[in-house]
């Protein structure tokens, strides 16, 4: 299937995702180094281009969780899964479809959800919806998993979006022999970007090359009614689609035991849940968005 899904591949996008994996020397020193405003430019467009050239993608996730409870009972499990991360209507939506859980075959592996975006486009959205719903049933604890997109923090820097928030420039970083800048975020502008009931703000970083905006790594945190959350994503160039693609997304949930308003209610237990996703077998198709959400 992977060379199908290949082969929709538009030559506009084949061409904006090589440029977006080029790595360009690095500057010289006597090069001055780019303002803040500057770098937001760069990162701006290099997200505005990122972000038409990598629509809808498929690809393996394994995902090891770890829950904790005050009491120190622990529990662990790895689910493997078909992910689809899609973007449509100017958001990113992700849908995990499991395949085992602890090893176990809990269905056949079939490439479910890139059927349906490719051969039921119509009906692609509610269908995907219902099966990730299902598969949401796994995950430990009764924590609702809305932020574990690997994507997440590209809302934050898009050109339409980066005045939301406020940004400083956080010094030089070495990452995988890659000089990067790390550039931090601070959610100022309200409705908020990520729903909460208590509009909490978010905030978070993400590392870039200079000269091209390419993102290698982001993070995000948010805190919302006792419950606090840490996402960090590590990217990588994909040698099969040619882009820079998240490779690692570490996540930690802290609940301190408040209860949160309203019918849906955390544990008053404290609670920890560590979780790690790998990605992996990256497979890019050509959707027509207009299609999948009207």
């Amino acid at each position: 299937m992977g060379a199908t899904l290949c082969s929709c591949r538009s030559i506009m996008t084949m061409a904006v995702a090589c440029a977006l994996a080029a790595a360009p020397a690095l500057p010289s020193a006597s090069q001055p180094p780019l303002s803040l405003k500057q770098q937001l430019q760069r990162v701006g467009q290099y997200v505005h281009d990122y972000e038409r050239a990598f629509a809808a993608v498929v690809a393996q996730e394994d995902y090891l969780q770890r829950m904790r409870t005050a009491d120190g009972a622990d529990a662990t499990r790895n689910l493997s899964s078909e992910i689809a991360l899609v973007r449509a209507d100017d958001e990113w939506m992700v849908f995990r479809d499991v395949y085992t859980v602890d090893g176990r075959p809990v269905r056949d592996r079939d490439d479910r959800l890139a059927g349906l975006f490719l051969h039921r486009p119509g009906d692609a959205l509610p269908r995907a919806k219902r099966i990730a719903d299902e598969s949401a049933r796994y995950n430990l604890g009764a924590i609702p998993r809305t932020l574990n997109t690997p994507t997440q923090v590209l809302r934050f820097l898009r050109p339409e979006t980066q005045g939301r928030s406020s940004f400083t420039l956080d010094g030089r970083r070495t990452l995988s022999g890659r000089d990067v800048v790390a550039i931090r975020f601070d959610e100022r502008d309200k409705p908020r970007l990520i729903y909460t009931r208590d509009d909490a703000a978010a905030k978070g970083e993400v590392w870039v090359e200079p000269e091209t905006g390419a993102i290698v790594h982001t993070g995000l945190r948010l805190s919302s009614e006792g419950t606090s959350v840490s996402l960090l994503v590590d990217f990588s160039v994909d040698a099969k689609i040619g882009m820079w693609v998240p490779e690692r997304m570490t996540e930690l949930y802290l609940v301190d035991g408040r209860r949160s308003k309203g019918a849906d209610r955390h544990s008053s237990s404290p609670l920890r849940i560590e979780a790690t996703a790998t990605y992996s077998d990256y497979r890019q198709f050509a959707v027509d968005t207009k299609t999948i959400i009207r």
